[in-house]
């Protein structure tokens, strides 16, 4: 149970960063974008999801790598 509660802390903890971060790139993309049909939205979506995964992926690194530097078990 122990692992199961810290591992939904973490969850908890690290959606918001992730919704943040997603709701930043979209905030700039739309500033960047000016072609507004549905196939250059779901094209441009493709790229923020892939982006987003993989900054998502080396802020999970960074975070581990500084759990670890703190002690965590």
């Amino acid at each position: 149970p122990a692992l199961l509660v810290t591992t939904l802390a973490l969850l908890y903890r690290y959606l918001f960063v992730l919704v943040d971060e997603a709701e930043r790139m979209h905030r700039a993309r739309v500033c960047r974008t000016f072609d507004r049909r549905r196939a250059a939205v779901w094209r441009n979506l493709g790229t923020v999801i892939g982006q987003l995964f993989v900054r998502s992926t080396e802020r999970a690194e960074r975070i581990y790598a500084a759990m670890l530097a703190r002690g965590w078990k």
